[in-house]
């Protein structure tokens, strides 16, 4: 559906089916395409005119103002409307629209509104694949599937089908199905179709679209649909009759039955032949499970599916089966049939079966006891079971009521322990004195046929004696309200050691915050001690340091002086030298190393 606006007029209206308008999807030859794939635009309501909303004006107003405004031509239609009184009127103008080329159709109420986004019971539709126009149904290939999600995780969700073509021996897809599978119909053919998994397409199988799984071309499904069409990606008839276009159903869906293909062929008969009916038992009928009127002149595949075994017989011999399996009965073989207890209190030869499902599995019953003391109690039990496999498989239809023999068993095991105890203790007890009754000091207990009981359950014990039960109630009352009080004064006596063990992590909290507040002080002190020393030690070297220093600088102050005395005694001694000298009128300096004669005796005589 889509939504145009004419001038100033909003209306609905639809374009032809998808699978028509994609052919015009090109770059070339478009004015033929065009030409070949017209467009029409049908116009079924109108929401708004001039200005104004119709949507709350009635369906039957709104068709007039829509008949005054559309003008029908070769691009814009109205969509045809009658005003229909009975069923049987509904029904010809619904067939005269499937022939015209139409789905279906939508019936409103005359007086009802426009309500967008929701039809509602003013509005219905009534589609051609809701009468399953083809009349009959088909027998489909599965050739491939795809995995299903949410709900369907695990098992495949979708199945490709083909059709066979005798002509060429091969299997051209034909339609994928997703409907009509139930949740217990997935998993047996998840399990049917894990033996006929291949790595690679079958070459007879021919199909465009790519599966996650293929399948060898042997399981074959019965499938209604509403329509055939053509399809450019299915290759059922391709190119018969449209070029690039094969045939496809439209709307598949699974009516719930599956068989095995042996040979994908049309068989005809010769003059002399005709087709066999497989005579079946009631037993047989009933255990099968077939339906009222179902063909006998086919072979019926019987599911074993896994963990599940069954036993077929013939005369000349008798084969166990275990799944998971596909068994087709040849003429002369019959699936052996098992009366076995069911209901709870179990009554033997209830339920008629072919297969035995080996568990784990369980069986409720209801034992009735008398206790020591003459009470009658009702006892709801459930037993939980399996068969334990051993290299004699025969062994497993050791006896025809393997449900029978337990539940007796059982009983009578629990039977004659309960009249061993009086009803308080059986009562209060029930389940430890049985479960020992029954299972001594092992785990299990084991029949010959291999049936191992490993679980009981006492579900309900119940007097059969109303003043008894009376009394029981009115112990279940007042310990009732005994466990009530215990349990509010359990609360209580909990929640003050709740509040003594906070108190107690909360002192021992405190005293481990002492103790680091302690630590870290001492810490500190140690820290502070070493800072201490260690300046001490500084200021000890430095002025050792400085005494050394001063000292040498004493030394050198000595020195100095020393040399200072040094030059100045050569110094002073020069001086007289030179005083006794300043009588001499005339001084001669001459330079080193010169010799000088002087009238040596003259001058000391002066």
């Amino acid at each position: 559906m889509y939504y145009t606006l004419l001038k100033s007029h909003l209306t609905s209206g639809e374009l032809l089916p998808f699978q028509e308008l994609m052919h015009r999807r090109r770059k070339y030859k478009i004015e033929k395409a065009v030409s070949e794939y017209p467009i029409t635009v049908n116009f079924f309501d109108i929401m708004y005119a001039d200005g104004k909303s119709w949507l709350d004006v009635e369906y039957e107003k709104r068709r007039e103002i829509l008949e005054k405004i559309v003008i029908e031509n070769d691009f814009a239609k109205l969509v045809p409307m009658t005003i229909i009184q009975n069923e049987n009127e509904i029904e010809e103008f619904l067939e005269n629209s499937i022939n015209a080329g139409c789905e279906g159709l939508m019936l409103k109420m005359l007086n009802a509104p426009y309500k967008a986004g929701s039809r509602g019971s003013n509005w219905l539709k009534l589609k051609r694949e809701y009468r399953n126009e083809l009349g009959d149904s088909l027998d489909l290939v599965v050739i491939g599937a795809f995995f299903g999600r949410g709900r369907r995780t695990g098992r495949y969700g979708t199945l490709l089908l083909a059709a066979y073509d005798d002509g060429t021996d091969s299997f051209p897809s034909i339609c994928k199905v997703g409907t009509g599978f139930t949740d217990e119909d997935l998993d047996q053919l998840y399990q049917l179709l894990q033996s006929k998994v291949t790595l690679k397409k079958n070459p007879r199988i021919n199909s465009e679209m790519e599966a996650d799984v293929w399948f060898e071309p042997e399981l074959v499904l019965e499938i209604v649909a509403s329509e055939i069409t053509l399809s450019p990606i299915h290759k059922t008839a391709m190119d018969v009759v449209r070029k690039n276009s094969g045939l496809a159903l439209r709307f598949p869906k699974f009516t719930g039955k599956i068989r095995l293909e042996k040979g994908s062929q049309t068989i005809m008969l010769n003059p002399n032949e005709e087709t066999w009916k497989k005579t079946y038992t009631k037993s047989e009928i009933k255990a099968i499970k077939f339906k009222d009127g179902f063909d006998k002149t086919r072979a019926h595949p019987l599911w074993v599916l896994e963990n599940e075994v069954t036993k077929i017989m013939s005369e000349k011999e008798q084969k166990i089966i275990f799944g998971p399996k596909v068994i087709l009965l040849e003429p002369y073989e019959r699936p052996h049939v098992m009366s076995i207890a069911g209901g709870t209190p179990k009554n033997t030869k209830r339920l008629k079966i072919w297969k035995i499902k080996l568990g784990p599995n369980f069986s409720t019953d209801i034992v009735e006891v008398r206790t020591k003391d003459n009470a009658v109690l009702s006892i709801r039990l459930r037993y939980q079971w399996k068969f334990i496999i051993y290299d004699d498989h025969e062994k497993i239809y050791g006896t025809n009521d393997f449900v029978g023999l337990m539940t007796e068993m059982m009983a009578s095991i629990i039977r004659d322990k309960a009249a061993k105890h009086d009803f308080e203790e059986l009562h209060s007890k029930a389940s430890e004195i049985i479960k020992k009754a029954i299972f001594g000091e092992s785990e299990y207990y084991e029949f010959e046929n291999g049936l191992r009981v490993f679980g009981i359950d006492i579900k309900e014990i119940v007097p059969k004696d109303e003043e008894i039960a009376d009394r029981m109630n009115e112990a279940i009352k007042s310990n009732m309200e005994i466990y009530v009080n215990k349990m509010k004064q359990n609360a209580k006596i909990e929640a003050e050691k709740t509040k003594i063990k906070g108190q107690k992590i909360i002192e021992e909290e405190r005293k481990e915050l002492i103790k680091l507040e302690h630590e870290n002080y001492t810490e500190e002190e140690l820290i502070k001690t070493k800072v201490e020393a260690e300046q001490i030690k500084i200021k000890a070297k430095a002025e050792s340091e400085a005494i050394s220093l001063k000292a040498k600088a004493e030394i050198k102050a000595i020195e100095d002086e020393m040399n200072i005395l040094k030059d100045a005694n050569e110094n002073y001694i020069k001086i007289k030298q030179l005083k006794k000298l300043s009588n001499i009128k005339k001084i001669v300096i001459v330079p080193t190393g010169s010799k000088l004669f002087l009238p040596l005796d003259k001058f000391l005589e002066e």
